[in-house]
């Protein structure tokens, strides 16, 4: 196997486990909190059977402080991203 296709998989390989520990890490997001409120009932919450108070802490608290953490991290990516690519670091390209 050549270095290239070996360097490729690895790549895959980590972007799949840095994928997977976003997942995990979004969906603690979403079940701490200073309400009672945990993974037992962020689960009755995404398969629908949550009741109405619990419903609402995830769907007007926790989710759209989570939704905008995965957007300020993404935005800064793409920010250093520019900047380096502006300043013709080598690393960036």
């Amino acid at each position: 196997m050549h270095t290239f296709m070996k360097s490729s998989a690895s790549h895959k390989s980590l972007l799949l486990v840095f994928l997977g520990v976003l997942l995990v890490l979004s969906f603690a997001s979403l079940v701490i909190g200073a309400s009672s409120y945990g993974v037992k009932e962020a689960f009755h919450w995404i398969t629908g059977s949550a009741d109405q108070t619990a419903a609402a802490i995830f769907r007007f608290i926790r989710l759209p402080r989570t939704l905008a953490c995965l957007l300020a991290g993404a935005s800064l990516a793409v920010a250093g991203l520019l900047l380096q690519t502006a300043l013709n670091n080598p690393l960036a390209s």
